[in-house]
């Protein structure tokens, strides 16, 4: 990576590690040098395009931490799929009504400054 130096924080994943996409790291051998594991870009944890180097973290980052917990990454998506017949849920209002209900969970009105 060309953004590689002394003293560079970057995300580090240990054998046994599982990157997005099902990607697993396993002990291997490279160029004859075993290796215990992969220094990771950002586009590698998929959390960006970009593929110029390693991902750099601040220097205040603390060491040893999951990189997920640090960088807030672990959330929750809903993909949804809609057809053009559903017009009440083109909107987020609409879409977040239909959600609540498929998970039987009570909608929060949207407060609106008027």
């Amino acid at each position: 990576a060309p953004n590689v130096r002394a003293g560079l924080k970057i995300p580090f994943a240990m054998i046994g590690a599982e990157l997005p996409g099902d990607f697993k790291i396993k002990k291997a051998k490279l160029r004859g040098v075993e290796s215990f594991g992969m220094l990771c870009s950002a586009k590698e944890l998929q959390i960006s395009e970009e593929n110029a180097g390693l991902l750099e973290l601040p220097a205040d980052a603390p060491v040893g931490q999951d990189v997920r917990t640090y960088l807030e990454l672990d959330d929750y998506t809903i993909e949804v799929g809609l057809t053009p017949n559903r017009g009440d849920c083109l909107s987020l209002a609409g879409l977040a009504r239909e959600v609540s209900a498929i998970y039987d969970v009570p909608l929060a009105p949207v407060a609106v400054d008027a």
